[in-house]
């Protein structure tokens, strides 16, 4: 793809999250070792805050929910949409309005941001405040 055409893939996404921003301060667990050769976590990493639009998200050839022994539990119903650049990885988490979600997935994968113009975070809830 064209730099110039990347450049506008950019700045129409930036257009795009700036229609309706939610500005979120991630929180990444820090996890310490132990001396038995485990893991205990820690204070977590207070990011700093960024800018990311939240958009629902729609599996047209999937079911909605998912059916457990506790009931059906819905999938992921809304998705972040943030700059390229958006500084997130899986198990992140952050409070919005009274409730907890974690970063389950990013998308791209890749952490080479030179080629894309977007990062996309599926979030689950993780507990209600």
């Amino acid at each position: 793809m064209p730099d110039v055409e990347l450049l506008s893939m950019r700045r129409q996404m930036d257009a795009f999250i700036a229609a309706q921003p939610l500005v979120l301060r991630l929180n990444r667990p820090v996890m310490t070792a132990t001396a038995a050769g485990g893991y205990l976590e820690g204070e977590p990493e207070v990011l700093s805050p960024q800018r990311f639009r939240l958009v629902p998200f729609k599996r047209r050839f999937t079911h909605q929910v998912v059916d457990t022994q506790d009931g059906d539990i819905p999938l992921t119903q809304y998705v972040l949409v943030g700059k390229f650049n958006a500084n997130v990885q899986t198990d992140d988490y952050f409070e919005y309005k009274g409730t907890t979600y974690r970063v389950v997935g990013v998308e791209p994968k890749s952490l080479d941001d030179s080629r894309s113009d977007r990062r996309v975070v599926e979030l689950e809830v993780r507990k209600s405040a």
